[in-house]
């Protein structure tokens, strides 16, 4: 590539010219495809990856800060974004791993040690103080949210965020105390 022809046209991007950034897009989108499909290992997922920089690059205009060595800095740019995409993916895998785990936990509960568990929650609430008790009682059953708890017991949120808070600490220890 003529780097007189890519500074030229890199003047023009950074001038709007909606032709200028379509060409950029043209000349570098398939090395950057190649590329990114290398590191992702997926080509779908490479064109969305890259299609989603050109995207942000030219609406964010990032390209305004760029001197010299556009397709370096594109590279670099993509390379990062691809990083991010694995990144995502492997988070979401072991959330799915854990997401895994706990539903084989709730679904190996038999019903006796349903009621078991719930008596020992009612014995741990019974043995805290009554309001941060009411207020994980009414968090934790009633599916309430931490502003409907501070209007159904007539307290400030941020009180009901210390008593909840407070609460699962002391559940935590008693529970880490009976096993």
């Amino acid at each position: 590539m003529d780097q007189v022809d890519e500074e030229l046209l890199l003047q023009c991007a950074k001038a709007d010219d909606q032709l200028a950034q379509q060409m950029l897009y043209e000349r570098y989108v398939k090395l950057l495809v190649y590329e990114a499909n290398l590191i992702l290992g997926d080509e779908e997922d490479a064109k969305d990856v890259v299609h989603d920089f050109f995207v942000d690059f030219f609406a964010k205009k990032r390209h305004v800060n760029i001197k010299e060595n556009l397709g370096g800095y594109l590279y670099k740019a993509v390379r990062y974004c691809c990083m991010i995409v694995l990144r995502r993916r492997q988070y979401r895998g072991q959330f799915a791993e854990s997401y895994k785990h706990i539903k084989e936990q709730v679904c190996n509960v038999t019903p006796g040690e349903g009621r078991e568990i719930r008596e020992n929650f009612d014995q741990l609430l019974a043995g805290m103080s009554r309001q941060p008790a009411r207020a994980l009682k009414l968090y934790l059953e009633s599916d309430l949210r931490r502003k409907q708890v501070a209007v159904a017991m007539g307290i400030s949120d941020n009180t009901v965020k210390t008593h909840i808070s407070s609460g699962i600490k002391v559940l935590r220890k008693k529970m880490a105390e009976m096993r």
